[in-house]
Formats: C-alpha cells, structure tokens, sequence
C-alpha cells in the first residue's frame, strides 16, 4: 500500500485527489508583520525586479515560477 492509498476510502474522487498530490506547491513567501508591512515587502521585491501575485492569505506572496 502506498501512502496516498490510505486515504482512497476517505475522499470522494480518489483520482482528483491523487492529482492534487501530484501538483507541485507554489512557492511563496510569508512576510513577518512585525519587522515590515506587506507593502514595504512588495516594493523590496519588485525592486529587485521579482514580481509577486496573491496568495489564500494575506501575509502571503506568491513567487514567479
């Protein structure tokens, strides 16, 4: 049995699943509010010439790939 197999019974569609744990995580970083703002964050980023996109959270930016 393999890991992901464990959980068939669990889920409804077992192949969406199985196609959800294939997909690769995006890369984001997290800002720590208490040394900078998200904005403050964004600027530094951008100008550096790394542009971010929204993440489910706000403290969260998303990373080209």
């Amino acid at each position: 049995m393999t890991p992901l197999e464990r959980y068939e019974s669990l889920v409804d569609d077992s192949d969406a699943f199985r196609a959800a744990c294939d997909r690769p995580l995006p890369s984001v970083v997290r800002v720590n509010t208490i040394k900078a703002t998200v904005e403050r964050a964004k600027r530094a980023l951008a100008d550096e010439g790394i542009a971010v996109g929204p993440t489910w959270h706000d403290e969260l930016l998303a990373l080209p790939e």
